[in-house]
């Protein structure tokens, strides 16, 4: 199995051997997030750009990012890793732009899962518009002419599918 260590190194590695204790304590505490999550964080790049190499340049610049400001990461009592998602969402901006318009039937051939199999036109049409382009319930709401309650009940009754689907798995 390929270490996903690699990109924190990418960093200014400079910062390790400073004698100013306080960067020192920094480059640490970047390094522990990092252990602690970037294999799940990687996994979640992974899943939505499914190429490696892509996936691990998004993950070293989220980690420099978070280098940039660890701090941010410890002012609140918010999940660390839900944190670093934001962030990984924030920098696949890029990529989600560069995607073209679901096609729903592509979407479900090329990213082959049983949730997604398992959901109608509509609930996938908005689930993919929210997860993979990033965009809001307003806006797909106003892309299927439809008010914007039924847009939240259909991604609702996407995520309950996929709720469902993780719960007959686990015993």
């Amino acid at each position: 199995m390929r270490c996903f260590t690699d990109p924190i190194y990418h960093l200014n590695t400079r910062l390790q051997f400073s004698a100013d204790t306080s960067v020192h304590a920094k480059v640490q505490d970047v390094q522990h997030i990092y252990d602690q999550y970037a294999g799940m964080l990687m996994g979640y790049i992974y899943d939505v750009v499914k190429d490696h190499k892509m996936a691990e340049q998004y993950l070293a610049d989220i980690f420099i990012a978070v280098a940039a400001i660890p701090d941010v990461l410890k002012t609140t009592d918010e999940n660390i890793y839900c944190k670093l998602q934001l962030l990984a969402r924030k920098k696949l901006t890029s990529y989600f732009d560069t995607v073209k318009e679901c096609d729903v039937n592509e979407t479900v051939k090329n990213r082959p899962n049983k949730f997604l199999s398992s959901m109608n036109t509509r609930q996938l049409t908005v689930f993919c518009g929210i997860h993979y382009h990033g965009k809001n319930v307003t806006a797909i709401a106003a892309e299927m002419n439809e008010e914007e309650d039924t847009v939240r009940r259909l991604l609702k009754e996407a995520f309950l599918i996929i709720r469902r689907s993780n719960d007959a798995g686990v015993h």
